[in-house]
């Protein structure tokens, strides 16, 4: 890409895992359970994984070239044909393409728990989560960025949301995975507690 990477280690995020939040996530599969019994379960098993959790982000911003239709040219980025993406980015100059893990050790300990399936769902939902935090701290980063500079910026927007193929995610493992270790199986990013996605930058 032309442009330079930037990397955010977690030194630098606020990973906040809120047990109410991962509560949720398991929605009706908590049924017959007290509140209070499930929430301080999921807070004793946020602290017994919270060391296995290693989020990292690699990310690159990016001229937008032209958007054509449901045509995206980013300047040293991927060609995406998506209409949902495209609409988003209509009034953006710039991109920034990221792709952030929260390691594998998470899912190398649910893969043992097969005779635990209900700790292995909880584990999956702290994952998800975990994944899910990262995400928003860099969406507030770039928030934070766009201020400064009197810009404003997009929600972020991933592959497998509405048009947005996930065929695209060969482009993030490529471009923006080798130094995360995160690679693909199929369509699946791995570690599977991975995301990738695009924010847009506009003119206030």
């Amino acid at each position: 890409m032309s442009s330079s990477k930037r990397y955010s280690v977690s030194e630098e995020m606020r990973l906040a895992l809120e047990p109410v939040r991962i509560a949720r996530r398991l929605g009706a599969r908590m049924a017959g359970r007290p509140d209070g019994a499930w929430l301080e379960e999921i807070a004793r098993e946020i602290s017994g994984v919270q060391h296995l959790l290693s989020p990292r982000i690699c990310s690159s911003r990016a001229p937008v070239v032209s958007i054509d239709g449901e045509r995206i040219v980013i300047e040293g980025g991927p060609v995406i044909r998506s209409g949902n993406l495209s609409r988003l980015l209509s009034s953006c100059h710039d991109v920034s393409l990221f792709l952030l893990t929260v390691g594998e050790e998470l899912d190398d300990l649910i893969d043992t728990l097969s005779h635990r399936p209900s700790r292995q769902i909880i584990l999956d939902a702290i994952g998800s989560e975990a994944a899910e935090s990262t995400a928003r701290w860099f969406q507030s980063a770039c928030e934070s960025e766009a201020r400064v500079c009197g810009h404003r910026v997009t929600p972020r927007f991933s592959p497998g949301y509405g048009d947005f193929s996930l065929d695209y995610q060969e482009w993030f493992v490529e471009n923006l995975g080798a130094d995360l270790g995160v690679r693909l199986e199929g369509s699946m990013l791995i570690p599977r507690k991975s995301v990738s996605g695009v924010i847009g930058w506009m003119t206030s």
